[in-house]
């Protein structure tokens, strides 16, 4: 029953993104409107005896990250490693708005011109006291 219910609520989250991204499309507002969505991880249901992602696992540090930029590139991905801390960064300089000095976290600009860009950050995952996960392009 867990499982079915587990699976019930991202079926229920899948929908009601498709309704709010349908209204803003019928909106006056959809011409000027940068639209980012992301998740949590969500759980391993049972993968290696395992109910929720406490881990460092690939699986555990991997979540979608859409960008929806009105005027920009559509249909691409990139397999760059990126953090979540990055998406208030990039939102400022997509939007034009002034910096903030002490930030966590870098634009991801770059990647959203030019999603083959090389990259010389890796992503870091912190989880606990001294544990994290390093991962770069094609190394972990």
């Amino acid at each position: 029953p867990a499982v079915q219910a587990y699976l019930c609520c991202v079926s229920v989250m899948d929908a009601q993104v498709g309704r709010v991204l349908s209204a803003l499309e019928k909106s006056a507002h959809a011409k000027n409107t940068i639209v980012v969505l992301f998740s949590d991880h969500g759980f391993h249901l049972g993968e290696k005896q395992r109910w929720a992602k406490q881990s460092l696992w690939e699986t555990s540090t991997q979540v979608p990250m859409i960008f929806s930029i009105p005027g920009g590139l559509r249909g691409r991905k990139c397999s760059r490693p990126v953090e979540l801390i990055q998406v208030f960064p990039t939102r400022v300089e997509l939007c034009g708005s002034r910096k903030r000095k002490g930030l966590g976290g870098v634009s991801l600009k770059a990647l959203l011109d030019d999603s083959h860009k090389a990259r010389s950050r890796p992503a870091l995952t912190p989880y606990k006291r001294n544990n994290h996960h390093v991962r770069q392009t094609r190394w972990r």
